[in-house]
C-alpha cells in the first residue's frame, strides 16, 4: 500500500509501529472508548 499509494516517505497512508508498547499507546489515542 504505501510504495504504491504514498506521494513520499512522509505522506503515506500505513503506519508500523516500532515496539509493542508504541503499537498500544497508538492503538488507544486512534481507538479510544471516549
Amino acid at each position: 500500500i504505501r510504495k504504491m499509494f504514498a506521494s513520499s516517505i512522509t505522506a503515506n497512508a500505513t503506519h508500523g509501529s516500532d515496539a509493542p508498547e508504541t503499537a498500544k499507546v497508538e492503538l488507544a489515542f486512534f481507538f479510544s472508548q471516549s
